[in-house]
């Protein structure tokens, strides 16, 4: 009788303890590695997801002024080769004054820039920004309003012809990149 006892109250074996603790590491390593790869893919999507949104909005902006444009300013090149990194025209939505609309990079952002021109003479009478004096100067510039409309851009690329302006830009963040390219019909 006491014999039976004896095995009733054993605990378990050193080799049962380490095969059951060896399962737990493993199952808490797979854990941990799962948990790190779907953190990863997270972030990485999430990134991309934020390039997406600044390209979308900002060549939104962009298509629909340029669309609205008077005049684009800014000679541009027939081909992909010899592209503009800025882009001024004419802006199309108030027709009351001659103001013109200025994309450009500055570092890593798009910035959009609302300039006029004028002659020191008539400083309050807004002009075309090719238009001469009696002297045949060119007229001077002010800034209206300067802010950032995109970020994390890469370079920023136009050229065109007949109307149709194309607009590329590469977006990076973090080890993502985002390409994106449109073409812009303006009224000109």
């Amino acid at each position: 009788m006491i014999k039976k006892e004896l095995k009733l109250n054993r605990g378990f074996t050193l080799l049962e303890i380490v095969v059951a603790v060896s399962i737990f590491v493993l199952i808490i390593m797979i854990s941990g590695s799962l948990y790190t790869i779907s953190q990863r893919s997270y972030t990485s999507s999430e990134n991309k997801m934020e390039l997406v949104q600044n390209g979308r909005v900002a060549f939104d902006r962009l298509s629909r002024e340029l669309r609205q444009s008077v005049e684009i300013a800014t000679p541009l090149a027939s081909s992909s080769s010899e592209t503009e990194t800025e882009i001024l025209f004419q802006d199309g939505h108030d027709s009351n004054e001659i103001t013109y609309v200025y994309y450009y990079l500055s570092g890593s952002n798009l910035r959009r820039a609302k300039i006029a021109y004028y002659f020191n003479e008539e400083p309050d009478i807004y002009v075309r920004y090719n238009s001469r004096n009696e002297d045949s100067d060119l007229p001077e510039n002010v800034v209206l309003e300067d802010r950032v409309v995109g970020e994390y851009f890469k370079n920023i690329e136009f050229w065109g012809e007949y109307g149709l302006v194309y607009a590329s830009t590469t977006l990076a963040n973090r080890d993502e990149e985002f390409k994106i390219k449109t073409n812009i019909f303006s009224r000109n």
